[in-house]
């Protein structure tokens, strides 16, 4: 037991308050592992890196259900030795003394496990869908915007075509403007010499 942690020492290692932790080990709690001496709780030293990664996500924004969608995908798991840990000592509570209490304890605990279960099916299928639509969204987005670039970049070349046009137009121009002038001066001078 020297490398389990109490609450505190899980507080002081992830760096966030006490009552977040707190908190994150109440929403968290399928994903962090953890054993049970009597009355207290002690934690894995996996825990930290669940709660360092939740810390992360918080950060940057995510919500509680996008952070439980996410956290199986970064390798941590469920931590279903609890859950049967659990269940195994209210059966032996109830096979020992024979009482239907600890049995509907193990009953009430299996329930509320699956219930929990069908909670995170429920929240990953909807997370996956709103994904999936948002990627939707995203591509046609994207398609509007290549749309909108090629048109600008049409618009621009068209403009600068026509713009290299107009230029070449007024040199033309200038030119004609240039040798007409040069012509007039020229015939002024001869029609000067020769008397014309």
């Amino acid at each position: 037991m020297s490398d389990l942690l109490r609450k505190k020492d899980v507080t002081e290692a992830v760096g966030a308050a006490k009552s977040t932790v707190h908190d994150w080990l109440q929403e968290f709690s399928a994903f962090i592992p953890k054993v049970k001496n009597g009355q207290t709780i002690y934690y894995k030293p996996q825990a930290i890196e669940v709660l360092l990664a939740v810390k992360q996500m918080r950060e940057q924004g995510y919500d509680k259900t996008q952070i439980a969608l996410e956290l199986p995908n970064m390798g941590f798991s469920i931590d279903a030795d609890e859950t049967v840990n659990k269940v195994q000592k209210a059966k032996e509570q109830a096979e020992q003394a024979g009482n239907r209490d600890a049995l509907m304890t193990v009953m009430q605990t299996l329930a509320a496990t699956n219930e929990r279960m069908i909670e995170l099916e429920k929240s990953v299928a909807e997370s996956k869908a709103q994904q999936l639509e948002q990627q939707r969204k995203n591509e046609e987005l994207e398609k509007k915007i290549e749309e909108q670039g090629r048109y600008i970049s049409d618009k621009l070349e068209e403009r600068d075509r026509k713009l290299t046009e107009s230029i070449r137009e007024v040199q033309e121009v200038k030119k004609q403007v240039a040798a007409a002038e040069e012509d007039r001066k020229n015939k002024g001078f001869f029609a000067r010499l020769f008397g014309k």
